[in-house]
């Protein structure tokens, strides 16, 4: 983790994280998600802008996500 990027992952710099996102080996952003009636609607905030191989790489946590809630997941901002 850079340090630029440390208030994002941990604000309040209080040992509480907020969801991480790892992209070989490095931490790339945070990630949320939310209920919306029938949906999870996971949020991805990378700290710099990823590639479309990278965000080709979100694909398969986010199915596996699916299968583990039994819920359709909507994915923003990657």
């Amino acid at each position: 983790l850079r340090a630029e990027h440390a208030g994002r992952l941990v604000p309040g710099a209080n040992g509480v994280f907020r969801g991480t996102m790892v992209i070989g080996g490095q931490v790339r952003g945070t990630w949320r998600r939310a209920r919306s009636n029938d949906v999870e609607v996971v949020t991805f905030d990378p700290f710099e802008p990823l590639g479309v191989r990278e965000a080709a790489l979100l694909d398969e946590p986010v199915a596996a996500y699916e299968r583990f809630t039994g819920r359709r997941v909507e994915v923003r901002g990657r």
